[in-house]
């Protein structure tokens, strides 16, 4: 299921929507679907900034590296606490 693996992949660290479409093989629109359900539930939050400098998961984003060179905003999803417990983590 689609919301389980997502929510896997989330559980590793933060993620990009790009990085996200490629390493599950979904579309946009889909992925943004599932993204919705799972904010929606609180499951994941949404973590934005106008550039990785100035990011205040900067620090222990696996991204930021990938990210940096960026001139426009950065937006990143990231497992909450309530999502760790529903995989069981």
């Amino acid at each position: 299921m689609l919301v389980k693996r997502l929510l896997e992949e989330l559980a590793s660290g933060c993620n990009s929507v790009e990085e996200l479409k490629k390493k599950l093989e979904v579309s946009e629109s889909t992925l943004q679907t599932a993204l919705g359900m799972l904010l929606a539930e609180g499951l994941v939050v949404e973590i934005k900034a106008p550039r990785c400098a100035s990011c205040t998961l900067k620090l222990s984003c696996p991204l930021a590296k990938k990210l940096e060179a960026r001139s426009h905003g950065i937006l990143v999803f990231k497992l909450t606490e309530k999502g760790r417990k529903m995989l069981g983590r």
